[in-house]
Formats: structure tokens, sequence, C-alpha cells
């Protein structure tokens, strides 16, 4: 954020000595402002006079480009950045460090428009009082050399040539130490203490072959003294936020949290604390800052560990001093002597404690996030199972492989996590049964092959294909092209490739997430600034229901809003109406707009660009000159070959290539029709360089302005849309300036807060869409399942406590409705649920409302037929008409049917969670449907048909049916869709007592049975065994209500006419 009118008085001290920055006001005025000025609807005078008012009596402190748009400086520019508060802050800290401003050349305040006459001796006052700024600088001999440079550099005339706010920070940090030294005298020559333990590092210095002889001799003594010495001699000093913990494993947590200082030496990363004297009992007494002791101790030769160091805060670290090393053991008088007097490690660590100290919730929190990123990294680990080649076929080029179970295990052991991981069969399937499950449609799947590196995998040495399982530890692979197999290496799906990048990437946001206090704040506790809503009074015009009171809550609260929308209410209507208002009124505004999945991106994008008039009534782009937005929207994919196959048709044109392409098409169409306009007068110079342009565009000459146009659609493009996954800086834009004025996630209850940190940390302002109800991230389920097994582990170290605040912190949009529901605050969160709903039939609406929306005040006493009040109503304007079928009467008319499998002979759940049996009724029921349901056909939409399950084997089964195929979709897939008549194959019918998940597998999971629910508009026929489910108690008594609710607003029919084998 741009602050726009630093000066001191504008930085508020407290005791500490602690410093914030305040008097914002005029930053986020002014910044409105500015983007209305490109739309002319304010004037520069009114501009300059919003400066004066609040800034003209502290223009010493301002940048010469403010002084030149007051003084109206016709070379002025309106627009600033950060580069003026970089100007600012150092005509600040000249006041600090060098005393007040020189009288005699103190420029005069600023009060009202300078007239024509004053406006010479004003700019002339300005522009010496800022060379004796710099030449004071220059000369004044109390100033250190260094201090005095990074100053004059940020006291620069052009905005270009003075240093970014974080190019200050790493110069301070370097300097640091000069600085100090200059201003302390000379620096102080005594070493620092450092302690260490020698009983202790028998487990770890001499265990990893650093030295030779047991600590605790006096061989053993001298060799860990060398050693810590020679490690330490150009080491680097920084802080941990949570010490050694995740660092090293066992011991104590708050132990390790509590060795927050870090040295990192040549071999080992030390983390050290200051030393606590011991009595004689051996409990702990005073404390002395004199003295580091090294608690812990990591290797950076092991990548993990490495990884780990390098996110710490290198940039404000400092060098480590020279050392002496004493032990543990000495006897605590003695080394009370020894210390006193000794430099103090204090202003040292001091000097590097970050700028926004964490708090205990924000650490629990960022330990939460980083045991996610711990565990996705193990899962994807998992799926990587090491071989070795038993034999080969050199003229069919297939080889027989298998399991290597002896480096799984080295490689296993590394990590506690995934020692627990891999324990858990239904995690990590055995090798035969993995590759086999991977099978596609054409009876093969893709494999990578990687070489082995020390016993890990190393790099891809090519591809192949799997043949067939061969028992439970061996599969038949066909090598493509040319590669050579290595006789042992490792296997990974190559899907997993995709799976690898989208890891790193959340990896890296997390400590982007990290460190955005205001972000980090909203997630915590949202909160918001209510804007002036009179701006929005014609926002959401035309939408039914809350839909309108949606759109301007959204615009109306910054910096933060979170949305839920149910089944059917139009969430995403919503939004894309709030983001289309939104860039009427600031056209110039940079939005991101972001979803988990491609198909949920691509129908918001679909919307918005309706909205803004950048496409036809026929889903086509319109010519630049002819839209009225004025803006340019682009899609952003990922690279890669495949990239585009994962996008709808519509948004491809906006791909950054195509909307290269077409703009190169308007300009040969545009310069042909002012070639040809006779009316017209030009130049014959003009016509040249028309007619050149002409060629450009058009390839004519043999070059083409495509790579050009396509590189400003990539940097000048405002309006992007892309996936969590690509909203990295490199995808966004080639420029270094990634960030967005506004952040949209559409889908953020089905992402992990990792997925959405990589969108939401690209910008100042964030609005969230979603449904915690519904489907949530992927493998959510599997995630609790392993952290509640977890909880009786001792080498896990995750409590009941932990085991809350980790499910909290990962349930980032559910969370923030259960927090505000549970803390009740005076001030209204910015949180809103919708609550009309527009697609459903009204029975089927019922059943959602009630089962899984259940209002949030029930009445006392309860409804009498023992379900909950729902919060949905339907609007009955636009309620779909009912289903209407000459055959089979069963459904003519009906909203909500459940077929009935119980006492079908046929219809047995078999193992692996299928049924043929409901495969042959859904068969059956479409083959009599009379009329059939088709696409814009006796009142049919996009969508007429759908039949799900919540299971693979099923919808495998059903893909096989001739008749279903083009009908069948999964659960996961069909979210955010719907269909007129959808039929639901429920598949279980076997009642396992006291084993709920056995006996419901995925139907056991509300979120997915709500969608299941959902997706119908006229007609939802369920296939299954009524009686099963509704005798089901288990899983919160969700089928008993469900099956309740379905006798209420539907019927139960037996489904034997339509029971018949399979055709």
């Amino acid at each position: 954020m741009t602050h726009r009118n630093l000066s001191p008085a504008a930085i508020d001290v407290y005791d500490g000595p602690e410093y914030r920055f305040a008097r914002f006001e005029l930053s986020a005025l002014v910044a409105d402002l500015f983007l209305q000025t490109f739309d002319a609807q304010v004037d520069q005078a009114e501009l300059r006079e919003l400066f004066i008012k609040h800034s003209g009596s502290s223009m010493a402190y301002a940048p010469p480009e403010r002084l030149a748009f007051i003084l109206a400086d016709d070379r002025s520019n309106t627009v600033e950045d950060e580069k003026a508060d970089v100007y600012g802050l150092a005509a600040i800290m000249w006041e600090w460090f060098l005393g007040s401003f020189p009288e005699d050349e103190l420029p005069p305040a600023i009060d009202r428009a300078p007239s024509p006459e004053d406006t010479t001796a004003l700019a002339t006052a300005h522009r010496r009082f800022r060379d004796r700024l710099r030449e004071t600088l220059r000369t004044d001999p109390d100033t250190p050399p260094e201090l005095a440079t990074i100053l004059i550099k940020m006291l620069a005339e052009e905005p270009e040539d003075r240093p970014a706010a974080a190019d200050v920070v790493a110069s301070l940090t370097t300097a640091y130490d000069r600085i100090m030294a200059a201003w302390d005298g000379e620096a102080d020559s005594r070493p620092y203490t450092v302690l260490f333990m020698p009983k202790q590092s028998a487990s770890t210095i001499l265990a990893w072959g650093w030295i030779s002889h047991h600590p605790q001799t006096t061989a053993g003594a001298e060799q860990l003294t060398d050693f810590i010495a020679e490690d330490l001699h150009r080491a680097r000093m920084t802080l941990s936020p949570h010490g050694a913990d995740s660092f090293v494993g066992g011991g104590e947590r708050e132990a390790k949290r509590a060795a927050t200082v870090v040295l990192r030496g040549e071999m080992a990363v030390w983390f050290c604390d200051f030393y606590r004297f011991e009595d004689e009992f051996g409990n702990p007494t005073e404390v002395t800052e004199n003295a580091l002791v090294i608690k812990y101790v990591a290797k950076r030769s092991q990548p993990w560990v490495e990884e780990k160091v390098k996110k710490l805060n290198w940039t404000e670290s400092r060098t480590v001093p020279p050392v002496k090393l004493e032990s543990t053991t000495v006897d605590q008088d003695v080394l009370k002597r020894r210390l006193r007097g000794q430099p103090s490690w204090a202003l040292l660590k001091d000097s590097l404690h970050p700028s926004d100290e964490r708090t205990p919730a924000e650490l629990a929190y960022q330990e939460a996030i980083d045991w996610l990123i711990d565990y996705q990294k193990v899962e994807l680990d998992a799926r990587i199972y090491p071989y070795q080649v038993v034999s080969s076929d050199a003229r069919a080029r297939e080889v027989l492989v298998r399991y290597d179970r002896d480096a799984d295990q080295k490689r296993i052991v590394s990590s506690p996590l995934f020692v627990k991981y891999a324990a858990t069969p239904e995690l990590r399937e055995e090798f035969g049964a993995f590759f086999q499950a991977l099978q596609t449609d054409d009876g093969g799947t893709d494999v990578d092959l990687i070489d082995d590196m020390n016993g890990k995998p190393g790099k891809s040495v090519g591809t192949a294909e799997v043949v067939r399982r061969e028992g439970p530890d061996r599969v038949v692979l066909h090598v493509r092209g040319r590669t050579a197999l290595p006789d042992n290496g490792w296997l990974r799906p190559t899907d997993d490739r995709g799976s690898a990048i989208a890891f790193q990437r959340q990896r890296d946001a997390r400590y982007e997430l990290f460190d955005l206090k205001q972000l980090r704040s909203q997630i915590s506790g949202p909160n918001t600034i209510r804007t002036l809503a009179h701006h929005w009074d014609s926002a959401g015009e035309g939408l039914l229901g809350d839909g309108p009171k949606a759109v301007r809550e959204i615009l109306v609260c910054e910096p933060f809003m979170a949305l839920q929308g149910p089944p059917g209410t139009g969430k995403t209507t919503v939004t894309a109406a709030a983001i289309a208002a939104y860039l009427r009124r600031s056209p110039t505004a940079r939005l991101l707009v972001s979803a988990q999945s491609n198909f949920a991106l691509d129908n918001l994008a679909d919307r918005v660009l309706a909205e803004i008039g950048a496409v036809d009534d026929r889903g086509r782009p319109v010519e630049q000159a002819d839209s009225s937005s004025g803006l340019m929207p682009l899609r952003v994919t990922a690279r890669g070959r495949s990239a585009s196959t994962r996008v709808s048709e519509s948004l491809l044109e906006w791909t950054r290539h195509r909307s290269a392409t077409r703009l190169s098409l308007g300009i040969h169409r545009h310069v042909s029709r002012v070639l040809a306009d006779r009316s017209m007068s030009m130049s014959s110079e003009m016509v040249d360089v028309l007619t050149e342009w002409q060629n450009l565009a058009d390839g004519g000459t043999g070059e083409s302005m495509l790579p050009e146009l396509s590189d400003r659609v990539h940097r000048g493009a405002n309006l992007v849309f892309a996936t969590c996954a690509t909203s990295t800086p490199e995808l966004l834009s080639p420029t270094a300036d990634t960030v967005f004025d506004w952040v949209v996630v559409e889908e953020a209850a089905k992402a992990w807060p990792t997925e959405l940190a990589i969108p939401l940390v690209r910008g100042r302002r964030w609005t969230l869409v979603g449904d915690q109800s519904q489907l949530p991230a992927h493998r959510r389920h599997d995630v609790e399942r392993f952290l509640r097994a977890c909880l009786a582990d001792p080498q896990q170290e995750v409590t009941q406590a932990t085991f809350s605040e980790y499910l909290e912190a990962f349930d980032l949009f559910g969370a923030l409705f259960t927090k505000a529901t549970r803390g009740r605050s005076r001030q209204a969160p910015p949180l809103l649920r919708m609550s009309t709903q527009f697609r459903m039939r009204e029975p089927i609406a019922e059943v959602v409302s009630r089962v899984f929306y259940p209002a949030e005040e029930q009445p006392v006493p309860p409804p009498a037929d023992g379900l909950p009040v729902g919060s949905l109503k339907t609007n009955m304007e636009s309620q779909p008409d009912p289903v209407h079928f000459d055959h089979p009467r069963v459904l003519n008319g009906e909203s909500l049917v459940w077929l009935n499998t119980e006492g079908l002979a046929d219809c047995r759940d078999e193992p692996h969670w299928s049924n043929p049996g409901e495969v042959a009724i859904v068969h059956n029921l479409l083959q009599d449907l009379q009329p059939f349901p088709r696409r814009k056909e006796a009142g049919f939409g996009d969508h007429p048909i759908a039949v799900l399950s919540p299971y693979r084997e099923q919808v495998q089964l059903l893909q096989r049916n001739s008749l279903i195929r083009d009908h069948v979709n999964t659960i996961h897939g069909f979210q955010g869709k719907e269909a007129d008549l959808v039929i639901v194959s429920l598949v279980r019918d076997t009642l396992r007592p006291g084993r709920t998940l056995h006996q419901l597998g995925h139907l056991a999971q509300r979120e997915l049975v709500n969608v299941l629910f959902s997706r119908a508009r006229r007609q939802l026929v369920i296939v299954g065994n009524f009686n099963h489910f509704s005798s089901i108690s288990d899983a919160g008594k969700l089928w008993q209500q469900v099956c309740s609710a379905v006798r209420i607003y539907g019927k139960v029919v037996s489904a034997t006419e339509f029971s018949a084998g399979a055709r």
C-alpha cells in the first residue's frame, strides 16, 4: 500500500520502542481518485486541492514528482508508486539522524493552489532544499558513510533512480554492523561466548562422523570445540519463528520452539537460546544474555533441512562475530565468573527480530500449514515406487520389474510422517495394486522412468506403459522410444508431474502468506471498512432474491469479503455482476479472478465477459473498437502442449496467443479501412507508415507483430483469469509487478489453504466465494483420518488441541463462518450466506435445505416431522416446470422419486463397491423414457440427463453401457453443474453394524451427499435400497434425515418394473 503522505506526523511511537505508520486516509482516497482521472470523472484541479489539503504543510517530505503535480508542471505524472514513500521515509530519517531541517532553506508550506507567479519560486525553493539535504549527507562527518549513501539514493530526484523498499531493507541489513560500529566507536573485539553440550552431541556430531572421539572425553571435547569453531567461521545468524521445531525430530516441542537463534555454518545449522544457569539439583535459575547455548543441530547435507533453512529470513541476517566456545559441563560458578562482562548477544538478536511479531495463534496457524505441506509432500513421494529389473523381452520391448522393498524402506524411514503414511494400507497400496489401479480406458497407463540417485529418485529418463500386473509386487512395462531402462530406479505416474509442480507453487506461496500480515489477519478474524454504498446503488439491478444485496455487499466491503452460495443460489451470477460493476467504475484497476478448477473458472469467466460487453450474444469476442468495456481480458494457462485442453473453447479465445492474433487481425482491418477511405487526407509518409503496419499485421513482409502483441497482451491485461495453481508471478505477468487491486476466488471451499494462498498473495483486496457444505478440498477426509490416527502416535506429536487447530486451518473458507458464529462479535464480519435458490423444483430444494442447510435458529418445540427448519427458500417465479413423461408413468410430473431396490436379487453390492443390478435399472429406465430427454427439445435445457454415482467402480460399469455412457459423471466432476433429470446410483445395500465407513464409504460424507441431491433442476431419481439407508443411524443420522425428507417431499416406489437384466 502506498501511503502518499509520509511525514513525522504519520509515525506513532509506542513503548518498546515500537513505531507504527498512521494517517493512511489519503492513500485510499487518492487511489480511488487516480483511477477515476483516467475516466475523466475527476479533474486534475480537484486532485491538486486534495493533496494541498492533506499534505501541503508537509511538502518538505514530499517527493519531487508530487510537488511538480501540485505546481501543475506539464511534465508531471499523477500516478505515484512506492518510490514516493521511499523518498518520504528518507526525509524523515534525515531529521532523525542529522537534526531538524535547516531553517534558512526550509521551503514554505503550500496552503492553497499557487498562482503562476508563485509556481517558479516554489519549485526553485524546493529544489534548493532537496539539494541541501543530499549535500549535507555527503559532507556530514557524524553520519556513517554507508547510511549516508543509502539515504542519498532514497532522496534521488527521479523515482526510477530510487531503490525499492525491499532494496532499502537489504542495503541496511548488509551495512548494519558497520553503521552501528561507526556510531559506537571502535567495535568490540572481544569474542562472543557459545556453549555446547558434550553429552547431547554424541547422538549428532559423533554419530554423523564429524568427530571420531566421544565428546565427553578430553580428546572428543577438543575435537568438538575445533569442529564447531571451524563451522561457525563466516557463519550467518538469523531467527527461526518456530525454533528447531520441524528441523529436529523428537524432544519437547516447547524447548525446540525456544531455540530461535539460528547460526548457519558450513556443514550444520545450530539452534541456540540464551543460556540458563542451573542450581545444584539441576533446576534452571537465572538467564544470561552473555552466552548462547547450542540446543539442537541439523545437517545441511540433508535436502529437506537445507530446503527449510533457505526459507528462513536471511535478508535481515547478521554475520556471526568471533566466538569463544565453552562446555556446559564447566562448574556453574566458574562459568558465571567467565561470562561476567562478556559481550551480550541481546543487541544482535534484537536486530534480527522480524518487523511484525507472530502471535501464538499465528504461529499455531503456520505450524498447521507446515504440517499440511509436509503431508502433501509425503503423499506425492508415496506415489513413487522403486523397482528392480527382473527380465526383459527385447523384441516386444517389454520389461518385468519388481518392487524394491529395501530401497523403499530406506527412503521411508527418513521421515516419521512418511513412516506413518506408508504403514496405512488405505493410503498407500502395494506396488502391483497401485499401478493396476491407474489403468486407463485403453488398458494401460503411462509412468515416468526415474533414475536412482544415492537411494532416492533422481531425474526422469523416459516413459513407459504399464501393460499388466503380475502379482502383488511385479508389473510388466512397455518401454517407449529408445529409452534404456535402468536396472534399478523409480516409477511415478506421468500424471503426477503436474501435481509436483502445483505442490511446489503451494509450498512457495505458503511463505508469502505468512509474510502478508494484512491477509493473515483477515483470515484469522475478518473485518471490513464499509466504503460508500451510494457508489453501487445500481449494482446488481435485475437480479432476483438476495442477489442485489449480495452484489452490493461484495463491492462495499474492503479489504475482505466471503460469500457462501448454497446450490442454485446464483453465486456465480452475483460474483460476475459485482466484478462488472467494479470495472465499470474503475476500468484501469487490475483484477485477478481465480478458482480451484478450470471448469469453475471458465464458467465464471464466461459470465464476467458477457457482463462487461467483451462478447456478443453468441459468446464471441467483440472487437476492441466495438467493445464498451475498453478492458483487456486474459485467460492464463499452464505451459505445455496439453494445457489448452483443460480450457473451455469459449475461453481459449482469450488466451495470450489467440488474443494477440485477434488484435493483429483487428489492426489489419482497421488500417485497411483507413487506407481505403478517400475522404481522409494523409501525407505520403503517413501512408507509408500505415502500409508498413498493415504488412506487419498480416506478416506480408516476412515479419510479424504477433510476438510483440502477445507480449503486450501479457503485460497489459487488467482482467486476468487463472486457476489457483497457475496464479504464479511468472505466468501472470512477465514483469515483477504482479500485484492486483482485487483478487476474487470462486470455489474457495474446495481448495486447500495452500492452494488459495497462490492467488491471494497477489492482491490488496480479497473476496472468497464458495460453499463449505459441498465438496471439500481434494482428499480432505483422508487427511483428517490420517491426522486423527496421529493422535495416538507419540512420534507424530499431534495433540487433541493441535488436531482441532489443524482442521480449522485446513478448512479456511468454512472456518470463517464457523468462527463468526462462535464469536458473535459486536461488529458484523464481512460474511454473507445467500438464501434464495433458483435451480431446483421446490420438493428437491426442501430436502437440500432441511438436511444440509438448517437455519441457525430453530423453533421450540422442533417441527413434528423431526427435521430441522431449513434456511433456503425457493424463488417460485423462476422454479422450473415439472417433467412430463408418457412412460414410465411413475415418473410423470414428479420431482423426487426413490426407486427402492430392496428385495431385488440382482441389486446386491459386490466387492470393490459396484452394483451391476443398479446399472441394469438405470439402463431400463432410460430405455423406457418417453419422450426421451434431448437437448433443447420438449422443454429440456443444455444438459437434459446426468447419471451419477459416488464410486469409481460403479462409474466404470455405467460407462460400459452404450445407452448410459454419454450421461455418466463422477460426483467431483459434476459439482457446479446441473441437469434437468439426474439419476443417482447409490450402490451400497449391505449392513455391517458398527462399520459406518464400510457400509457407506463416500456416502458417509455430508458434502458429497449434498452435491448428489442438489444437481437436478426438474427431477431427481435415486436408485438404491431405501430400507438399508433409512436404517443407518451413524454418520450423524445423515441418511435417516435424508430418507425422512424423501418420504415427506417425494415418493418411494419399488424398482421392480425396471429390474430386468441388462441388455
